[in-house]
């Protein structure tokens, strides 16, 4: 996989978020907050486990050391714009920083005003040392993961090779867990379906084509996983046979010794996206720990290694070992899709609330 390719692929993701920002970018309005020289405390909204606990000991750690300022994680796992738009509401802010949430919510919270805008000289000072097509008008992707089919060889005789062949229960038995995201699971029953790869990023979801292949194998659904550690516990403890998961989270477990396959074939580009909020009273200072992040390469190259997520910082990834770097979405970007996103963050609303009565029924 070359560094070509991989800044191609992250600069395609980049353009779908930025589809829609172009066209209708919030003012940045609001009080800037502090100083930074006055802040005492970032309080980053995270998600939980070890997840939480590596940002903390990689990322953040390091800008306390370097500043005197320090940071603490509330988790909230797949609740950090909802939790965003309630303190927004009620005027009581408290989360300062937005920690590698999904892309497709920070187009929605940056949109829907509750994301801050980057200073031009914060974006610039990001863009140097990050890859082209990494930094958006909101914040810059990191935690870069695929969105894999995972299978347990000690419950299959075979794993399926395609999104075709993870609908085809018949070929390949099995009990299955899909993502408890919308965009994640119908965008994958779509390339089932026949959307090729590189038009993906440019199509609209099919709801209804995508929800009657989903359909099809409805008895062999036992899991809508939300979230990492429920990923984790769907896999660890045989709840499902055959996942579309997270890699990050799967490789963890693979190098923990269980007996997964990693398919990257149809796989999708899920990169997580580090973001200020738009009411934080430390605005400055939280714009301080983004740029002290994105520098950081051996703190991100620590989190890679730790997590098996990947980084958008060259410097980074160089650091990162050869056996870490190969299960790693940078290494796998040839057969890897961006979500539209953009087409998303728009239809959201419509989706979602025809999503919760799939994922609940």
């Amino acid at each position: 996989m070359t560094t070509k390719r991989s800044v191609a692929l992250l600069a395609a993701a980049a353009a779908s978020l930025m589809a829609l920002t172009a066209c209708s970018s919030p003012a940045t309005g609001g009080e800037e907050g502090g100083d930074a020289a006055t802040t005492e405390e970032l309080l980053v909204v995270g998600w939980g486990g070890g997840y939480s606990e590596a940002t903390q000991q990689y990322l953040l750690d390091p800008f306390t050391a370097e500043t005197g300022i320090a940071t603490s994680i509330e988790d909230a796992p797949g609740k950090q714009i909802q939790g965003l738009q309630q303190q927004a509401q009620t005027g009581d802010q408290i989360w300062d920083f937005l920690d590698t949430i999904p892309a497709d919510q920070a187009l929605f919270g940056y949109e829907n005003g509750v994301i801050a805008k980057l200073p031009d000289d914060v974006k610039a000072e990001l863009e140097g040392v990050l890859q082209p097509g990494a930094v958006l008008d909101y914040g810059f992707t990191s935690a870069n993961l695929g969105v894999v089919i995972v299978c347990n060889m000690e419950l299959v005789d075979a794993c399926p090779q395609s999104a075709a062949e993870f609908f085809d229960t018949d070929a390949f038995p099995g009990a299955r867990a899909l993502p408890a995201e919308a965009l994640e699971s119908l965008t994958f029953a779509n390339i089932a379906n026949g959307t090729p790869l590189d038009q993906v990023a440019t199509s609209p979801i099919d709801f209804d084509a995508g929800l009657t292949k989903i359909d099809a194998i409805r008895d062999d659904i036992t899991v809508f996983w939300d979230g990492g550690d429920m990923l984790v516990n769907t896999i660890k403890n045989e709840d499902a046979a055959i996942v579309l998961g997270w890699s990050g989270r799967a490789s963890g477990l693979l190098r923990d010794g269980m007996d997964l396959e990693i398919v990257w074939n149809d796989a999708m580009l899920s990169p997580g996206v580090f973001a200020v909020a738009e009411h934080s009273a430390n605005k400055e200072a939280a714009f301080d720990l983004l740029v002290s992040i994105a520098k950081n390469a051996e703190g991100l190259a620590g989190f890679a290694e730790a997590m098996n997520y990947g980084v958008s910082n060259d410097a980074a990834l160089a650091l990162v070992p050869e056996e870490i770097s190969a299960n790693l979405v940078n290494s796998h970007l040839d057969t890897a899709t961006p979500f539209n996103v953009a087409w998303y963050a728009e239809n959201q609303g419509e989706i979602e609330d025809r999503w919760r009565e799939v994922v609940s029924g």
